[in-house]
């Protein structure tokens, strides 16, 4: 038997795959999440400065009447 066998047949060998993947399964809900917040930021910073560049034409066109 090699020694790839009876790794994988040892608890030691089931252990070690499932802790890959489980890891894994965290590490791509992590890109998950983190490309879902990256998103959101990215459009409410885009309303707020969007916002502010209507308030400050506002605030110019009432200084140059």
């Amino acid at each position: 038997m090699s020694k790839k066998t009876k790794f994988l047949k040892s608890e030691d060998g089931l252990v070690a795959i499932e802790w890959v993947s489980i890891a894994a399964v965290a590490f791509i809900a992590a890109i998950a999440i983190s490309g879902a917040l990256l998103g959101g930021a990215s459009d409410l910073g885009g309303a707020v400065a969007g916002q502010m560049s209507a308030t400050a034409e506002e605030i110019n066109g009432e200084e140059g009447n």
